[in-house]
């Protein structure tokens, strides 16, 4: 059995994940899916501290935390703190966050502002996140790429800088040929990928 916690993105909330969640519960694991304060009313340190706040108090261990779009964001800050909690990581059609710097700061660094992409300019999404760096590359980690989605050509310049260094920072990378929000399209070839995290 496997712990898994599933982060939402900035649009959505912990109910985006019931169709993955039962199909990873039917296989005997634990699974969480949180939904943390709307990114209109709160900043990006909080909602990182509302999921460290669910893993301290229900004491999980030898998580698979997944982060969905923004939420990519949120997992990153939470493994800052909660590193020896974490077995692997998975992000799921987001950037690929760097120290010191935001959500749209690492869009724009590949030419893309927030009204291209239809999104608005919350502080979460304006906010930097620091983290030390290290704690993320040498941790085991996943990537899945949506090839129908609608922010496919903002996070492919994350997705193929990961599989040139995929060796040396231990990345595992798939592709679903469906939309952002692959959970609701195809929860069970999703539900597949992350079942295989447990055996890595």
């Amino acid at each position: 059995m496997a712990t898994y916690v599933l982060v939402h993105g900035g649009d959505r909330d912990g109910h985006i994940w019931e169709g993955v969640a039962r199909l990873l519960r039917h296989q005997g694991n634990q699974v969480f899916c949180p939904s943390m304060k709307s990114i209109k009313e709160t900043t990006l340190q909080h909602n990182i501290n509302e999921i460290c706040e669910l893993i301290q108090a229900n004491q999980l261990n030898d998580i698979i935390l997944v982060g969905h779009s923004y939420g990519a964001m949120v997992i990153t800050g939470v493994l800052n703190q909660l590193s020896d909690a974490i077995r692997c990581m998975v992000y799921i059609d987001s950037v690929i966050p760097q120290s010191g710097k935001s959500l749209f700061a690492l869009l724009a660094e590949n030419g893309f502002n927030d009204e291209s992409l239809g999104l608005t300019p919350d502080t979460p999404c304006i906010e930097p996140l620091l983290f030390d760096e290290n704690k993320l590359k040498e941790k085991l980690k996943a990537y899945i790429h949506c090839l129908k989605s609608e922010f496919s050509a903002a996070t492919k310049p994350f997705y193929d800088n990961l599989i040139k260094t995929s060796t040396t920072n231990h990345w595992l990378y798939f592709d679903l040929n469906t939309t952002h929000a692959c959970m609701l399209t195809q929860p069970d070839a999703l539900a597949v990928i992350l079942a295989g995290m447990q055996v890595l």
